[in-house]
């Protein structure tokens, strides 16, 4: 992905519940993974 794009503070915000839901589900896998 270009580095020069520029975001909008909407696409932003989206971005970052999208990334903290992807950690959540990343530790529920890793949780299942270390049981």
């Amino acid at each position: 992905m270009p580095r020069n794009v520029e975001f909008s503070p909407e696409a932003f915000d989206e971005l970052k519940e999208w990334l903290q839901v992807d950690s959540k589900m990343a530790k529920k896998i890793l949780d299942l993974i270390e049981t």
